[in-house]
């Protein structure tokens, strides 16, 4: 069968059929507006459930989040290091073994989780710190200009 033949033919059956496809048409037209419908039901009473429930939820979240960290420290870390530094597991571990598992300032070993210190504009990575490190050069705010100053004075 030809394409002009085929065309030919869904022609006289769509003919033959028009009332039929005009009812199915109206049926599915039918259908879709209930279902929207059932849809948009639907959805406001789950809003409304979650929103009286929200306070709740959000306990039980936080609840279930601590409870995962303590269970799984290093994963935790892990994913926080590339949700805000994009920094992989891998290259956490090539950085600290480039530092020699000390501080990129005191150079002391690192008692404790090393802090990632980097550069709050550009996003790069200047290395691992130590707590105390990383606390004084956020009180001078990552200045060279006041560290000097403090160089200074000392």
């Amino acid at each position: 069968m030809s394409g002009e033949e085929r065309r030919a033919y869904f022609r006289k059956w769509y003919r033959r059929n028009l009332k039929r496809c005009r009812r199915y048409a109206r049926l599915q037209r039918r259908r879709q507006r209930k279902d929207a419908a059932v849809r948009e039901k639907a959805s406001a009473y789950n809003k409304k459930r979650w929103w009286t429930n929200v306070k709740e939820n959000r306990k039980r979240v936080r609840a279930y989040i601590k409870q995962w960290r303590k269970k799984h420290p290093v994963k935790a870390r892990a994913l926080a290091h590339r949700f805000l530094y994009g920094l992989e597991r891998c290259e956490y571990l090539k950085i600290l073994k480039s530092q020699k598992k000390r501080c990129a300032i005191c150079k002391k070993r690192f008692k404790k989780t090393p802090h990632v210190d980097h550069c709050h504009r550009s996003k790069k990575i200047r290395g691992l710190l130590c707590g105390p490190c990383n606390i004084g050069l956020g009180m001078m705010k990552h200045s060279k200009r006041i560290l000097k100053s403090a160089i200074r004075y000392l």
